[in-house]
């Protein structure tokens, strides 16, 4: 799992998001995409904070709206090829929510 410096969160991070606009987009999507096929895991973990025991993750319950924003930002950076795989990924998942919905599952 990358780790990331704690003094990223300073300011840093925002600074590497306007040098590299996209880049952090790219890097959530490649984890969704593996975290939406595996539909056992309750969560698809990101990153680690360096020298803590925090971990940033999204929640299954969180896909949606969280490809929906990535979409959005795709779309924004005129990465439509992009845009084109989100856009069957939130079907994957939508689809796969039905399915746990309709065994009694949830989320």
């Amino acid at each position: 799992m990358k780790e990331v410096p704690a003094e990223y969160f300073n300011g840093k991070f925002q600074e590497f998001q306007d040098k590299f606009p996209g880049h952090f987009s790219k890097f959530l999507f490649s984890k969704l995409k593996k975290c939406v096929k595996d539909t056992k895991e309750p969560h698809c973990p990101l990153y680690r904070v360096k020298g803590t025991p925090v971990v940033a993750v999204v929640a299954r319950k969180d896909y949606l709206l969280t490809l929906d924003s990535l979409l959005v930002k795709f779309i924004e950076l005129e990465e439509y090829e992009l845009a084109a795989e989100c856009r069957d990924l939130i079907n994957e998942c939508q689809i796969n929510q039905v399915i746990r919905e309709s065994k009694g599952g949830s989320g």
